[in-house]
């Protein structure tokens, strides 16, 4: 019998504290001899501590989990692979970030403080350390959130955008504005200012474009915020599974997360419509 083998080198993995990671399948990236057996896998960190907690990894292969508040960090990796001959093993780096939740109750407590104080003729809280701290990566993705600009074109129309054109979309949050351009469809919120709208509101009115762009049947190219165009993307999936028929979304490459959340909104869909029966 023969060991597996490692068919190509695991990927260093990033995700945020408190947010659904995976199904990040490792079997993809093992050979498995046809005289070795089941592979299993084990997954650990240094000084063979489990993973962070919230993470796991299953003996069949799977990594996933939501990391808890508090594990952001780098951490080393130590896969071990193994069938009835015996175990190889591999390295790859495993990031964490800071909850983007956190860094968005920071500011929105902060906000409450100052407001409470002007409103009781108080101090205003100290805020020059801000002003001072250098701009991270969440805060880049904050103001992105509150940005939230959404757009979907109709790829194969090679016309300049026209003028803008309100568009009512009975699924868009109240909060955003939708605009019909002719070769392209653009959502973005009314007051970016406003504390009031959220990214499910951006979501929601992803999808609502989304539906849009299916009935007028448009092989389609998305831009904006990440979480925004993977909500396109994820509602045109199960567009196509439900009407029998698909759109294209062009220069979209799919990740394992976005595959999963298409198996989750269906596994839910299907739960809906039983409770409904």
């Amino acid at each position: 019998m023969a060991l597996p083998i490692l068919a190509n080198p695991i990927p260093d993995q990033v995700t945020n504290e408190q947010a659904a990671y995976g199904p990040f399948d490792l079997t993809r990236f093992v050979q498995a001899p046809v005289d070795g057996g089941a592979l299993f896998f084990e997954a650990s960190i240094e000084g063979d501590a489990p993973l962070p907690q919230g993470l796991i990894c299953t003996r069949d292969g799977i990594l996933t989990g939501i990391p808890a508040k508090g594990t952001h960090g780098l951490y080393q990796v130590r896969l071990v692979i193994g069938n009835e001959s015996g175990t190889i093993e591999t390295d790859f780096v495993f990031t964490i970030k800071p909850s983007l939740a956190a860094t968005q109750d920071h500011y929105t407590q902060l906000k409450q403080q100052i407001w409470e104080a002007l409103e009781q003729r108080l101090p205003v809280p100290e805020i020059a350390e801000l002003y001072n701290r250098p701009i991270s990566q969440m805060d880049v993705y904050y103001l992105l959130t509150r940005w939230g600009v959404i757009k979907i074109w109709d790829a194969y129309n090679l016309d300049a955008p026209g003028d803008l054109i309100p568009l009512e979309l009975t699924n868009a949050s109240p909060l955003y504005r939708v605009y019909d351009r002719g070769s392209c469809l653009v959502a973005g919120p009314k007051d970016i200012f406003s504390h009031e709208h959220t990214l499910q509101d951006g979501i929601k009115t992803a999808k609502a474009l989304a539906q849009e762009a299916f009935k007028r049947n448009w092989t389609i190219e998305v831009s904006g915020l990440d979480k925004l165009t993977r909500a396109i993307w994820v509602e045109v999936q199960l567009l196509g599974e439900r009407h029998g028929h698909t759109i294209d979304v062009i220069n979209y490459e799919p990740t394992e997360q976005d595959k999963y959340l298409v198996t989750a909104e269906r596994q839910s869909a299907g739960i809906r419509l039983e409770a409904q029966g």
